[in-house]
């Protein structure tokens, strides 16, 4: 929740101002309330453990159905770093119109094995050719021409809005913007 909110949203002219550490979270849990009967914290006890961990702990880093479970931010992220330019790189991509698609530029370093997300791009309801271009747009020329790596679903077909009648696919409009996928 933190991360998907509070730290997205906080509004950026307000950080630039300093108001952000001006505000303080005080935690207020059901522990606090001696009003509470059994009967409530026998609802909030059985409720999924990552729900209980937030409602009865306080826990905002909690993600209900998140994928990885045991992400932790101060485990596995890092203060942001420009990739060195001898690293791999690659671009992974997600489908998505009406759900966010997401681009991910990846580096790898040679030295220790590890791999590093870099650049994140996600948006809603964009057509494929602008995402393809926004995509373009964000690549430097020695990304733009590494392996871009791609969810099955951008080859499926379906009717094209800009040609009424044809059939096209995501993968192919990307490539008409200088985007060539390879299927993962």
């Amino acid at each position: 929740v933190r991360e998907l909110w509070i730290e997205r949203n906080f509004p950026t002219q307000y950080k630039n101002a300093g108001f952000d550490k001006q505000i303080h979270f005080v935690p207020a849990l059901p522990s606090d309330n001696k009003y509470l009967d059994k009967t409530y914290w026998d609802d909030l006890k059985a409720q999924d453990p990552d729900i209980q961990k937030a409602w009865i702990h306080g826990d905002w880093y909690v993600f209900s159905g998140r994928a990885f479970k045991h992400f932790n931010k101060d485990t596995h992220t890092e203060p942001y770093f420009t990739p060195p330019d001898q690293w791999m790189r690659w671009t992974s991509h997600d489908y998505g119109l009406s759900a966010p698609y997401v681009a991910l530029w990846f580096a790898k370093d040679p030295g220790t094995g590890r791999i590093y997300v870099y650049k994140e791009l996600q948006e809603v309801i964009e057509s494929d050719a602008l995402q393809a271009r926004k995509i373009v747009h964000e690549c430097e020329e020695k990304e733009l021409y590494g392996r871009h790596w791609a969810d099955p679903h951008f080859w499926d077909s379906r009717p094209d809005s800009s040609n009424i009648g044809l059939l096209t696919s995501a993968a192919d409009v990307y490539r008409s913007e200088g985007l060539y996928l390879t299927k993962g």
